[in-house]
């Protein structure tokens, strides 16, 4: 939300308060000349707006956004550990990766500030963007590819990512563990498979997987940690759960033909990762919850 050429210092908003804020300022036709600061309080409310010339323009809801989008971390942060007690694990035992899609920078940052670390981009030119862009918040973010990848974009995306979710093909797992034997830390990788039946969805469909199982276990330069899946489009925890209850079970077959761990299921997103984690999920991929009533 943009107010007139005003600088703002908030710490607390009413509406009460915007309003009559917006009606001093109106009244005082900021033309592009200095003033001193004016406010409005309503009790502990305090609103303080400078005029710092026209030229400026000034974006109020920063400091709004980011306290929304803070709650929002710990509202699902709560969620999640409450579904893990149900679910006899601990709390602290399924990681969050925040979905940044189509986020403007500033509600990416406030993301970080609030705590988020593990960060997820569904398209590889977005991400190359935001790694760029955000490079200034340092090492501690662990950047997350959880949509497709095209064979053409590896090489660019490789040593961006701590991990690529939507490894969806036998041929794209090996191009990956070609890339990975000339990396010292390449990052991790998950199968997706497609536990929906919905034909616009990538990977492996249901059980075919374990028919490459023997492939898939050859590919021993990348490492190979777990599955992933979506729900069908449009349904909520209870209609999305048969599909997490499905690669729970790809998982426990594909173990035993592969030898490999599969320690992560990476399934669940803002309407479901509750079922999810209740069906044993160990990463959810939250979005659209984390960034609600945060103005773009």
């Amino acid at each position: 939300m943009l107010v007139g050429d005003a600088e703002l210092h908030l710490s607390l908003g009413q509406k009460q308060a915007h309003h009559e804020l917006r009606d001093e300022q109106d009244r005082r036709q900021c033309a592009g000349y200095e003033q001193e600061p004016f406010h409005c309080e309503r009790g502990s409310f305090r609103i303080e707006v400078r005029v710092s010339g026209r030229d400026r323009g000034i974006e109020v809801g920063k400091s709004m956004n980011a306290g929304r989008i803070r709650e929002n971390l710990r509202q699902v942060e709560d969620r999640m550990a409450e579904a893990a007690r149900r679910s006899g694990r601990a709390a602290g035992s399924v990681r969050l990766v925040a979905v940044t899609k189509r986020r403007p920078n500033d509600q990416v940052r406030a993301l970080y500030e609030a705590g988020a670390r593990d960060l997820g981009e569904n398209y590889p030119q977005e991400l190359w963007g935001k790694v760029e862009a955000l490079a200034d918040l340092g090492p501690g973010i662990r950047w997350h590819l959880i949509g497709h990848l095209q064979s053409n974009k590896v090489k660019k995306t490789f040593p961006m990512v701590a991990m690529i979710h939507a490894v969806d093909s036998l041929k794209l797992l090996r191009i990956l563990d070609e890339a990975a034997r000339s990396m010292e830390n390449p990052p991790s990788v998950c199968l997706q498979v497609n536990t929906s039946g919905e034909a616009n969805k990538h990977g492996w469909e249901g059980t075919s997987i374990l028919g490459d199982a023997e492939a898939i276990a050859a590919c021993r330069s990348i490492p190979i940690v777990g599955l992933m899946t979506m729900a069908a489009l449009g349904t909520d925890g209870e209609g999305a759960r048969p599909s997490f209850v499905a690669l729970r079970g790809v998982r426990d077959r594909l173990r035993e033909r592969t030898g490999l761990a599969f320690d992560e299921l990476s399934m669940g997103m803002s309407g479901d990762f509750e079922a999810a984690i209740e069906e044993g999920a160990t990463i959810v991929r939250v979005g659209s919850a984390l960034f609600e009533g945060a103005e773009s």
